[in-house]
């Protein structure tokens, strides 16, 4: 399969960092677009059955495919000066069929490019260290229960209270059930606390 070969030229022509305020907004832009829904293991029947009375988000997980492309577009574009055409399959394996990391590394060797190769390698694991924060952050944000069971009550279409008005009084029959759980089980949670 042929690869992308890294010369001396077009690493003496890299740049060696990318500035905070760059890798700040880079990170936070690879790492949403490296976010997607994780399909549940509901059956197609039993979501249309939930999504009937409240539409709950999806819980969100990594997309590696995505994160891999994106994060060698930034290497190739913005540390190599590589002009890239829309990121697929075939381009990145271009570039990482020969092991463009491991050719980067391999020119810390160099004694004329060494410094730049030791430079790039550094200032890009901190990108990435950044981009891997803002996923986890992400993902932590999304997949809170409460902001999701929140964002499914704002996702309530208008259409289908107007359609079916019982459904508010289902709703709030059913926010009045779990209040009263909760009243119920804090004295029972507070009695079993208390020593005899």
């Amino acid at each position: 399969m042929e690869h992308f070969e890294l010369s001396k030229e077009v690493l003496q022509k890299a740049n060696t960092y990318m500035s905070l305020a760059q890798k700040t907004i880079l990170a936070e832009l690879v790492a949403r677009r490296s976010v997607k829904p994780i399909r549940g293991l509901a059956t197609e029947k039993e979501n249309k059955e939930q999504s009937a009375f409240i539409a709950i988000p999806s819980v969100v997980g990594e997309d590696s495919d995505m994160k891999e492309k994106l994060l060698l577009n930034v290497l190739l574009s913005h540390y190599l000066d590589i002009a890239v055409p829309e990121m697929d399959n075939n381009i990145y394996d271009f570039y990482m069929g020969g092991h463009l990391l491991n050719q980067l590394e391999r020119f810390k060797t160099d004694s004329e490019l060494k410094i730049k190769a030791f430079d790039i390698l550094a200032d890009f694991k901190q990108f990435k260290k950044m981009v891997d924060i803002e996923i986890y952050n992400i993902k932590t944000k999304e997949n809170d229960v409460v902001e999701r069971t929140l964002k499914g009550i704002s996702l309530f279409a208008a259409e289908k209270i107007t359609e079916n008005p019982e459904l508010i009084d289902k709703f709030t029959d059913e926010l009045k059930k779990s209040v009263e759980n909760l009243k119920v089980q804090e004295p029972v949670a507070a009695a079993e606390g208390v020593e005899e």
